[in-house]
């Protein structure tokens, strides 16, 4: 495993570009081909998630997505995206955070939000990469969030998409 996996911001825009055919949906199916190779595992950080401390979700046998918004049609209500088991490697990324200097709570059961699914379930329609998000934190500022992604940065040696 020689390449260092990618950083990447992906704006999500609304909920709907999860049904749309339009161009960023175009742009999100492309992603996996932008790999050099396949992730052993996704952490993602929303800005839909905040905590008083940092917490990592999707530790869990069987993650899951929210329906975090209102008004839009009810088909975006009706998507499921089976998502693979998490503990396993969930242990691994917690075991990775903490060699980076980090120790979220977990939180297992929180179901992933619109910022991570909906670009992602376009990305893998059929996920078979285990999927991971890790908080914002209450009254964090720039500093301590450049910190937090130096820290995270050494995670894409370790085949971990971030």
């Amino acid at each position: 495993m020689n390449t260092v996996l990618p950083a990447w911001f992906l704006a999500h825009g609304a909920p709907i570009h999860a049904l749309d055919n339009g161009p960023v949906a175009a742009f999100w199916q492309s992603l996996p081909s932008r790999l050099a190779q396949t992730p052993d595992a996704i952490l993602v950080i929303s800005a839909h998630w905040q905590t008083a401390t940092l917490t990592l979700s999707g530790c869990t046998r069987h993650p899951a997505i929210q329906y975090d918004f209102s008004g839009f049609a009810e088909e975006l209500y009706r998507i499921r995206w089976p998502l693979p088991d998490g503990r396993d490697t969930g242990t691994r990324v917690l075991e990775l955070l903490a060699d980076c200097g980090l120790t979220p709570v977990g939180e297992a059961d929180r179901a992933f939000d619109h910022g991570l699914w909906v670009p992602l379930c376009r990305a893998w329609p059929e996920m078979n990469i285990p999927v991971f998000q890790l908080s914002l934190v209450d009254g964090w500022q720039g500093d301590d969030y450049l910190q937090l992604g130096k820290k995270l940065a050494q995670l894409r040696h370790k085949n971990i998409l971030l």
